[in-house]
């Protein structure tokens, strides 16, 4: 599992962003994949950041390869220190704005829980396709 803290400015959205998706490229994930997953992933850490910030503190951001997917998980890092049993209650504002659509729609699982404070994406790796191109005198092979 790879991990990094970073702290809850809007400064630290690209390089954590950009952390992931080069760990996902590096586990195969198409090129798509990976447009969806700086998306999911910015938008995730963007959110957390923004209700993080109130107490400027710092944001914890997992990933690791689990299967065939990316799973990420994106929290606070002091809302275990804090927490209720209100924590656990869904937020009913959370599809506010665009940025929460684009997540659930390039991710392939989201979870948000914990107030807003924790967000889990999974993206399922897409086997590469091989494409048949067939040309004038017969035909050839070329992979995405």
């Amino acid at each position: 599992m790879q991990w990094r803290q970073v702290s809850a400015k809007w400064r630290s959205v690209g390089p954590a962003r950009r952390a992931v998706v080069a760990f996902a490229r590096r586990a195969g994930f198409t090129e798509r994949d990976l447009h969806d997953v700086a998306i999911g992933v910015g938008e995730a850490i963007a959110y957390v950041a923004e209700q993080a910030s109130e107490k400027g503190g710092y944001l914890e951001v997992s990933y690791r390869i689990l299967g065939t997917s990316l799973e990420i998980e994106v929290q606070d890092s002091g809302f275990r220190f804090e927490r209720d049993a209100s924590a656990d209650m869904p937020r009913t504002d959370l599809e506010r704005g665009v940025g929460m659509q684009m997540m659930y729609r390039a991710m392939d699982q989201v979870e948000v829980s914990h107030n807003g404070l924790r967000i889990r994406l999974e993206k399922n790796r897409q086997p590469k396709v091989a494409l048949r191109v067939a040309g004038p005198g017969g035909s050839s092979d070329a992979s995405d």
